[in-house]
């Protein structure tokens, strides 16, 4: 999915969640399947895009829903157009 289909605050909102639960970015990393790297890329905003997976992965570990990172008034056909 492009980043711009995401809030302006989504690297920060994975970061805060990820610290509120006392977990490190290998944790979160290992619980999400994906590698520490990536997780810092999206939790300091430089990433251009997220895989629809990954994301769930990391909103599933965190227990926050993954449309809360969604940009507001994001309609369900440009959601599906992204995932497929």
């Amino acid at each position: 999915m492009k980043k711009e289909l995401f809030r302006k605050n989504t690297g920060k909102t994975i970061k805060k969640e990820r610290k509120d639960w006392g977990m490190s970015v290998s944790r979160l990393a290992k619980l999400s399947h994906t590698d520490k790297e990536t997780i810092e890329e999206i939790e300091n905003n430089n990433f251009s895009s997220i895989d629809f997976e990954m994301l769930l992965n990391i909103c599933d570990a965190l227990k926050i829903s993954a449309f809360s990172l969604l940009k507001e008034g994001l309609t369900i056909e440009e959601l599906l157009k992204e995932i497929n």
